[in-house]
């Protein structure tokens, strides 16, 4: 059973995953990074650089916490 609730799981990621993406500003499709195995946008705001997850669209200032989010709330190591 377990198995099948982190198939699910990884479904539902997939699914918002690509919505997310598709409904992107075309200039932020060129943004998409992927460093330690964690996927994100790089986003330019005003005089600072925001890093984005890419499943929810929360902002960080710093990877650090953007990676941190990633594996508490995506389950993303």
């Amino acid at each position: 059973m377990a198995k099948d609730d982190k198939l699910e799981e990884e479904a539902k990621l997939f699914l918002y995953f690509v919505y997310k993406i598709k409904n992107l500003p075309v200039e932020q499709c060129e943004n998409i990074f992927e460093s330690d195995g964690i996927q994100y946008i790089k986003i330019k705001k005003e005089d600072k650089i925001l890093y984005q997850c890419i499943y929810c669209g929360t902002s960080y200032v710093y990877k650090k916490g953007l990676s941190s989010h990633m594996k508490r709330l995506h389950n993303i190591s």
